[in-house]
């Protein structure tokens, strides 16, 4: 759910995947419930933010970071990994490709979140199947096979396009993220990060701030 009040937690969630797999379409989706075919691809990495109500009444900022799939730009898509609360492995239900490449993206995810951090599979431009069935390349049992061997979240198939599914994706794994954070924090294993902002933000800002004026 949506809100336009304060929050209480800030949680940082990245998003991987190949080229044109719809990562920069699902991030403008939801959060600005926008749909631009003409998306330019995006180098190294795009930042844009959305604060949230749970559905216990908590507020939360959800920082979103839409990484470059492209090769060229690794050494600066992986710096944005650090952090990271949470993580969108995003394929293209019409190319087998990019759900065989979550194999080398999970394992980037591996090397660098530490063990709290929720991860969900998300299989985009399902509105492409549903209108020409044949153009379908990977079903919807191998994402959830995938899901239960790498121990990673899945809410089902999504369409940036068509706006199917993401908020409930989205938001779940925020839900699941708020979770977790709290009994680390009541463990003693992590502190509270309320009002935080990320130093990617400040840099991010900043940046803006320079371009701007």
């Amino acid at each position: 759910m949506e809100s336009s009040q304060n929050f209480e937690y800030v949680y940082k969630v990245i998003m991987l995947g190949d080229c044109g797999v719809g990562k920069s379409h699902i991030m403008q989706r939801y959060v600005g419930d926008t749909f631009d075919e003409e998306l330019d691809a995006t180098i190294g990495a795009e930042f844009s933010e959305k604060i949230i109500t749970l559905s216990n009444g908590v507020n939360v900022k959800v920082q979103f970071w839409d990484t470059s799939g492209d090769e060229k730009y690794s050494a600066i898509t992986k710096s944005h990994y650090r952090g990271a609360h949470g993580a969108l492995l995003v394929y293209d239900v019409t190319d087998y490709h990019t759900f065989l490449n979550l194999e080398s993206w999970h394992a980037q995810l591996e090397d660098t979140l530490d063990k709290y951090a929720k991860i969900v599979v998300v299989p985009n431009k399902v509105d492409i199947p549903n209108k020409y069935p044949r153009k379908r390349k990977v079903f919807i049992e191998k994402a959830n096979e995938y899901a239960k061997r790498k121990n990673c979240l899945f809410y089902g198939e999504c369409s940036a396009f068509q706006n199917l599914n993401l908020r409930k994706t989205i938001e779940k794994l925020c839900e699941e993220i708020y979770t977790t954070q709290m009994e680390c924090i009541q463990k003693g294993i992590k502190k509270p990060e309320g009002l935080k902002i990320t130093r990617e933000e400040k840099i991010y800002q900043e940046r803006r701030k320079r371009c701007c004026n």
